[in-house]
């Protein structure tokens, strides 16, 4: 009894530690438990149900002994819709274009415009994801009380077939159907299809009228195609060795009823690479943890209770704590204060003295980076209660406890070939724009330019909009006032955004989300000061001041990095095995199976809850 109570003293110490480590880590400050990355528990690498020590134990044994098995385990999650809320703070997307205002608009509404949807799109999006692990483990367990009393090596490398999808599911009530309203000229691309430049050839943008194409990132009008971050690919499949764990421990305490032991942990990375190639999908499969680990553990047992060897009932534990260093990684990063999948808005593409180009992109391919991750602390114990008999039968059931604290991330500051062109947020600007001539109060008719007069006839519009959310357009950066005079029936031009084409009263007061007297190259939005600039007169009697092109960039410094920084995990694992052993054979072949269940808790969306049966079978010799 007195073995018995240090073991549960032993137990206890790490237990609470395991669990000072999974609860207490949550980061006040930060004000959400999303993560632009979903990295699961290791598959088979971080399983000491598979691996644990005392299945190859032998105490008191002088000679040298070895043991070696193989584990099968199938393993599928549950409450799918938890991983979902972990990736996008909820399992239901709602998609609303522009044209939806007013009361019927949703502040969490994600602004469909920036995915190519159409601006009357009102549709609802729900996600279950799916992960499914088929594991072989591969163990050998190496007695080596001839070097020195308790002393052993334990090698373990799992093999992983993993299958992840980002499945939809049906939302009760919600509209699915996508509308195919074209965007406005000017809105994704140039204004005009070509020449005359005219109201009978303006250019017009078919939006995306599917989930699949939208958040595949399908280009559209002059906005590229997402390099990273895509979400629907079907199902994504991966084979992997997840990790070569490498255990030396060493047996203080052994008698016959009772074992204290140590040992030292390490662990190489051999399963996925979290690079670039990992960041093309939202929900890539991943295997292992791509770190590099050292740290220790403690093993013990105590029988509780023996008649003659006949029927032996015993308490086994096992834990151990280990450092995850320093590794480069690719992340996708949210904007600060943009909101959640903020990295989905669309960039305007301008050149080296500011002009736009009339290009965009999705901000994925921006904010995608190379990233230094550590985690401090990872960690895993074990206790089982088992049961044999000198028949060679054996049963088991046990509890498993596993966490990990949050990962400390740094930006890496490599150039990438997309920071060779300056960037700034489009928010609700057009990426081009077309002279209106006016007449009265109203614009009469598109204006047709004449090529001898100026450069170019569609200007790309230079305005960003810096305050813009995944939700919500901003306000027009370095805005300067306007006036239009159109007193006098047939004189003044505006360039409007397709967006707010209209009737336009006589000396209206036109900010720069209306108007752009970006006309040439050396014309675009900037700060203004003093009266209104008065534009009146014929087509070529107008007078246009010069402004420096003022545009708001996006810099790296406006990532959020917390957003690419995996949460903490912790989840607890319960598990029961039956087994077989031929006890009469100089070279002791064994098998057992059982079945798992491991579970998070309800508020933690980043640990995954799962089940699991497993079959093991081995030889000792």
């Amino acid at each position: 009894m007195r073995n018995f109570l240090k073991l549960l003293v032993c137990a206890a110490l790490v237990a609470t530690s395991f669990g000072v480590l999974a609860s207490g880590d949550s980061d006040s400050s930060r004000p959400y438990q999303y993560a632009t990355i979903f990295i699961p528990r290791s598959a088979g690498a971080d399983n000491l149900v598979l691996n644990a020590h005392w299945l190859g134990y032998r105490p008191l044994n002088e000679c040298f002994y070895a043991q070696g098995r193989v584990n099968y385990m199938f393993e599928q999650n549950f409450h799918g819709n938890r991983l979902a809320r972990g990736l996008f703070d909820t399992h239901e997307l709602l998609f609303q274009g522009s044209d939806i205002t007013g009361d019927a608009r949703s502040s969490q509404a994600l602004l469909a415009d920036y995915f190519g949807l159409s601006t009357k799109t009102n549709a609802k999006l729900s996600l279950c994801p799916r992960i499914r692990n088929n594991i072989i483990s591969f163990n050998l367990f190496l007695g080596l009380s001839p070097l020195l009393d308790g002393l052993y090596f334990q090698l373990d490398a799992p093999v992983v077939h993993t299958s992840w999808h980002l499945q939809r599911r049906a939302s009760k009530g919600a509209t699915t159907t996508l509308p195919d309203t074209a965007f406005l000229p000017g809105y994704m691309d140039d204004m005009f299809t070509g020449t005359p430049y005219d109201v009978d050839h303006l250019k017009t943008v078919v939006p995306l009228t599917s989930f699949e194409d939208a958040l595949n990132g399908k280009g559209f009008g002059k906005v590229a195609p997402w390099t990273y971050g895509k979400f629907f690919e079907g199902k994504h499949d991966a084979t992997k060795l997840a990790a070569v764990n490498m255990d030396l421990g060493y047996n203080f305490y052994e008698c016959p009823d009772y074992h204290i032991g140590i040992y030292a942990r390490f662990a190489a990375p051999t399963g996925t690479k979290i690079n670039d190639h990992h960041a093309k999908q939202i929900f890539a499969p991943t295997i292992g943890d791509d770190h590099w680990k050292a740290g220790a553990g403690l093993t013990a047992h105590a029988e509780l209770y023996n008649c003659d060897d006949d029927h032996i009932v015993t308490a086994y534990f096992q834990g151990y704590v280990v450092h995850l260093f320093s590794r480069n990684q690719t992340r996708s990063f949210d904007f600060k204060d943009a909101g959640h999948l903020s990295r989905y808005m669309l960039l305007k593409e301008f050149d080296a003295t500011n002009n736009a180009t009339g290009k965009a992109i999705n901000a994925i391919n921006y904010t995608t980076r190379r990233a230094k991750v550590t985690v401090d602390v990872q960690g895993e114990a074990i206790l089982e209660f088992g049961y044999k008999s000198c028949s060679g039968f054996s049963a088991g059931i046990g509890f498993n406890i596993y966490g990990k604290t949050r990962e400390e991330l740094s930006l890496r500051h490599d150039k990438l070939a997309i920071d060779n062109s300056k960037w700034g947020l489009k928010g609700a600007t057009d990426l081009s724009v077309g002279g209106f001539r006016t007449q009265g109060s109203t614009i009469a008719a598109q204006f047709q330019l004449n090529p001898a007069d100026v450069a170019g006839y569609m200007v790309p519009l230079t305005s960003t909009q810096s305050d813009a959310t995944i939700y919500d357009f901003g306000t027009i950066d370095n805005s300067l006032d306007l006036r239009v005079d159109v007193n006098a029936p047939g004189f003044g031009i505006v360039y409007l955004n397709g967006n707010m084409q209209g009737e336009v009263p006589p000396l209206f007061p036109a900010t720069a989300d209306l108007v752009d007297p970006a006309f040439t190259d050396s014309i675009a939005h900037a700060s203004g000061t003093g009266a209104p600039l008065a534009m009146d007169g014929a087509q070529t009697d107008i007078e246009w001041a010069t402004f420096t092109p003022k545009p708001v960039l996006v810099t790296t410094d406006m990532l959020d990095l917390q957003s690419a920084r995996a949460p903490h995990q912790a989840t607890f694992k319960v598990y029961g095995h039956l087994g077989y052993s031929w006890c009469d054979c100089d070279w002791t072949p064994f098998v057992r199976g059982g079945a798992e269940a491991e579970f998070a808790s309800k508020s933690d969306s980043h640990s995954m809850n799962a089940w699991g049966v497993f079959v093991t079978g081995g030889i000792s010799f």
